[in-house]
């Protein structure tokens, strides 16, 4: 899938309540232009994943509005692609089977799924590695199938929540290269 679609917030708040109430996100703006691939750093805490939950649909703005390709994120999980910080991978399912779950589940037929992911695996350094079970893959190569599984979800936006946290810097640095030209032949808007 190519091009992306736009994502705006404006005057995005989200309080969690208390005792005592934390407010995670305080009249937040922010506008990605479709196609861009824009990075939210912050220390831990201040509400950057709270931030792509409310995009993604699955957490609603206390106040302001989000949106994607100018349709409103409150009460529509679905309109992006998301990976949660962990990989979250099933431990029943082999890497093939992972990696089409989410395209599976937003109604892409299996069988086309799979062939998707099939001609995928060694773009994503997983080549070899279709009926490997999750506890046999490293942990670099479990975000790789995370990430997999969230790059062929067929959405403008990918929602990518520290995909490359739990990795040692190496692997880290590597990766990020590679998420680089991944995006970069792929075109979708990317945060």
């Amino acid at each position: 899938m190519t091009g992306g679609a736009g994502v705006v917030l404006r005057g995005v708040t989200h309080t969690f309540p208390g005792p005592p109430a934390v407010e995670a996100l305080v009249d937040v703006d922010i506008e990605v232009e479709p196609g861009a691939f824009v990075a939210i750093v912050g220390p831990s805490g201040c509400g950057k994943s709270t931030l792509l939950r409310v995009l993604a649909g699955l957490t609603p703005p206390t106040a302001g509005i989000a949106t994607v390709g100018g349709v409103s994120t409150v009460g529509a999980p679905g309109l992006v692609a998301f990976q949660a910080q962990r990989d979250l991978l099933m431990p029943w399912r082999r890497v093939l089977a992972n990696a089409t779950l989410g395209a599976e589940v937003t109604g892409v037929p299996t069988v086309d799924a799979r062939a998707q992911a099939q001609a995928l695996l060694a773009r994503f350094g997983l080549d070899g590695f279709e009926q490997a079970w999750p506890v046999t893959l490293s942990g670099g190569m479990r975000q790789r199938v995370a990430l997999l599984r969230t790059f062929l979800v067929p959405r403008p936006v990918l929602l990518l929540d520290e995909p490359l946290g739990a990795l040692d810097a190496i692997t880290r640095r590597t990766m990020h290269s590679w998420l680089q030209e991944v995006w970069q032949a792929d075109g979708r808007t990317v945060v």
